[in-house]
């Protein structure tokens, strides 16, 4: 597929400038989405909920009743 991406003039001239700017910008976007991949996957970290469990239960403040 063959998409059009608008860069600020340096970034667009930087990647001009590589030896192989496709393959660059292929790359780049594969490991990103990756990364976006691996994200949610932190968030529904069973210990991360049982760190803010035990902050609201030491904190009534914070409570949302």
């Amino acid at each position: 597929m063959k998409m059009t991406l608008t860069f600020p003039d340096e970034i667009g001239q930087q990647i001009q400038g590589l030896s192989n700017p496709d393959e660059f910008v292929n790359q780049v976007v594969k490991d990103a989405l990756k990364k976006l991949t691996i994200q949610p996957q932190k968030a529904s970290d069973p210990h991360r909920w049982a760190k803010i469990a035990q902050r609201i239960h030491n904190d009534p403040a914070r409570r949302l009743d």
